[in-house]
């Protein structure tokens, strides 16, 4: 009887104040009692449509149920039942249509304007006398908003069965969204509405919005209290008066009355989804889909129900596993009964499977780290190394707590294992011990050769062994280690450390193997690990500088540092001066830039095919001939500068 809001004349119905009390829930025998004394009667009856048109106009009845005449129905507790599933979708509706001013089903209409100031004080918002236009309300998002909520909701992801695809729903061009199902409505109310409207409406407008979504959450909980209904119970009045506060009054019809009534009703008939309409909804839809006669719909559900009994009693009768049986698997069904090779890590075992189309991208550092760390602390068969380096560190650092040996296996562990299985002679392509190689129950190796990694061909006979073999792939190879391994001084080959470089020639080592010196090797690798890298580097910055797009294999740090070098004024200077190099005409103005003839093979390869063909190996002046003439005939040559170079 004191909520301030009795005696608010300004935010309700202008100059009312409410001073009726809530008498309580009325008994079946004082509702009995009531109807019959003011004589209504039932529509059986034969003066009941004159007789209750009389009656109905000094009070809320219009008429007396049948079920009166039911023995229990004057003790019945919960005579309406009402459903939680269309009130939550048809209160949503009225909020999302409203604040988004969807044409045709938005409650802020001229005719609500015009009558607003009849029963309410609110003359801002009403028709500006000189424009005729009526001005904007803080309730309805603008263009720019609806563009970003909805942007937002068709990228929005759930986990498998919680919802379905809402990105179906949206319309970008009328900047709505529909065909909405009930449940679609129940976990935008619940889940989503809070959210997309926070960073746009001021808070005296989205807190009753999020007071009214909590409300429907706590009220469709699977475990009530009585103590939490009874809160819930004192709440909601208070809930719509503050939306009364907001709306016009044409928002609030007989639908925003309902929720009123919905704690009560929990209170006596326990939880919300033993009652509500969605099992029986998805029932009637399994119904329908049995109707195959449309001239005789009743008799087609009737015939489909029957088979389905008599089949489901019949297959009491067979085995289990009988073909005739029905298996439906789930879509996402996975039996690990059919992983059979033994060779495969427990957590590479997922019990599921993918959903859509697969996509690969290079994971940056940090995501590489995490990833790499998550497979090993949780991968049983590394776990006995694991309790090696804690019993290393304990003995190293004795007073160290169970909180920080943790902390040190998650920073230094994935170094340790791999220096720890280098020195114990396996690497990449070894097993862990207790495991089999083949997953057929052979024995694995304690010392693993590297007979099976690929052969990094040299040819000792060209340039003193200056050249790759196999260039391509081992390109590949390099680019895959270069992206695993940026640095913030790494934006080119030089300024790499000495422990960079070496870093990358151990991965290149894990990966091929080859018959030549080592030192000759190594020297040959480090010249064509620089013009990979470069070529590398360049394809980062060629993506941002002509679409702003940052590689996803460089880390952020990596990349600003890169970024904030490419955009300096010196070096873009020298950038520009270098590429003007490039292009200068040697052979005189006008000569144009030197052009040739090998197409989208190397010169090595046309170097192979000129010695098979002529059984000996070109000279360089006999090479460059055949790669800068057309035809290949040595005479024709492609442009002034390749005549003046021969």
């Amino acid at each position: 009887m004191n909520h301030p809001y009795r005696r608010n004349t300004k935010d309700f119905i202008k100059n009312r104040k409410v001073t009726k009390q809530f008498p309580g829930v009325r008994s079946g025998d004082e509702i009995l009692q009531d109807l019959n004394n003011r004589g209504l009667r039932k529509v059986i009856d034969v003066d009941a449509e004159v007789v209750n048109a009389a009656i109905s106009k000094n009070c809320g009845w219009n008429k007396r149920s049948i079920f009166w005449d039911l023995p229990y129905w004057r003790e019945h507790l919960l005579r309406h039942n009402l459903d939680v599933m269309h009130i939550e979708k048809n209160v949503f509706d009225n909020i999302f249509n409203t604040v988004f001013n969807i044409l045709g089903k938005t409650k802020d209409t001229y005719k609500s304007r015009d009558e607003l100031n009849k029963y309410c004080r609110r003359p801002q918002f009403a028709q500006n006398i000189v424009t005729s236009k009526y001005l904007d309300v803080p309730f309805v998002l603008n263009k720019s908003q609806k563009k970003d909520v909805l942007e937002w909701v068709k990228k929005l992801r759930f986990p498998d069965g919680y919802a379905s695809n809402l990105g179906r729903c949206v319309d970008a061009n009328k900047l709505k969204m529909f065909g909405m199902k009930s449940h679609d409505c129940h976990v935008f109310m619940q889940r989503l509405l809070p959210i997309a409207l926070r960073e746009f409406l001021p808070n005296r407008i989205w807190e009753p919005i999020t007071e009214i979504s909590l409300f429907f959450k706590q009220l469709t909980s699977s475990s009530l209290t009585d103590e939490e209904l009874r809160n819930l119970d004192e709440q909601i009045p208070v809930i719509l008066c503050n939306l009364e506060k907001i709306f016009p009054p044409s928002f609030f019809d007989s639908m925003e009355h309902l929720p009123v009534h919905l704690a009560y009703e929990a209170r006596i008939a326990g939880p919300v989804h033993y009652r509500w309409m969605y099992p029986l909804e998805r029932y009637l839809r399994k119904i329908k889909h049995k109707i195959m006669n449309k001239a005789q719909v009743e008799s087609s559900i009737s015939i489909g129900y029957i088979m389905d009994e008599a089949a489901k009693f019949a297959s009491f009768y067979f085995k289990e596993g009988h073909p005739t049986l029905p298996l439906k698997e789930k879509r996402n069904e996975v039996y690990l009964d059919d992983i059979v090779d033994d060779d495969i890590f427990e957590i590479f075992k997922p019990p599921g499977k993918a959903i859509g189309v697969e996509g690969k991208r290079y994971l940056a550092n940090n995501e590489y780290t995490a990833a790499h760390l998550y497979v090993l602390m949780n991968c049983p068969e590394v776990q006995p190394f694991i309790d090696v380096f804690v019993t290393e560190k304990r003995k190293q650092f004795p007073n160290l707590n169970d909180e920080a040996v943790n902390a040190l296996t998650e920073q230094e562990f994935p170094s340790w294992f791999e220096k720890y299985d280098m020195a114990h002679g396996r690497g990449r392509g070894s097993t862990l011990p207790g495991r089999t190689s083949s997953g057929r129950g052979s024995k694995a190796s304690e010392h693993p050769t590297n007979e099976t990694l690929p052969i990094a061909q040299f040819d000792p006979t060209i340039d003193n062994l200056t050249k790759l073999e196999l260039s391509g792939s081992i390109s590949r190879v390099l680019r895959t280690i270069f992206r695993k391994s940026f640095k913030p001084h790494g934006h080119n080959w030089k300024s790499l450390t000495d422990g960079d470089q070496l870093m990358i020639w151990r991965e290149f080592k894990k990966v091929y193997r080859w018959t030549q010196s080592k030192e000759a090797v190594r020297r040959v690798f480090y010249k064509h690990a620089a013009n990979r890298y470069k070529d590398t580097v360049y394809e980062v910055k060629d993506k941002w500088l002509k679409k702003k797009e940052q590689d996803l294999s460089v880390s952020d740090h990596v990349f600003q540092e890169w970024r904030r070098r490419w955009e300096d004024p010196d070096y873009r200077k020298r950038c520009e001066k270098q590429s003007g190099n490039r292009r200068s005409e040697r052979a005189g103005e006008g000569s144009g830039m030197s052009t040739h003839t090998c197409g989208s093979r190397s010169m090595r390869e046309h170097e192979r095919a000129l010695t098979c063909k002529e059984g000996k190996k070109p000279s360089a002046p006999r090479l460059f001939r055949y790669t800068h003439t057309k035809g290949h005939d040595d005479q024709t040559f492609v442009d002034q500068r390749s005549r003046a170079e021969n």
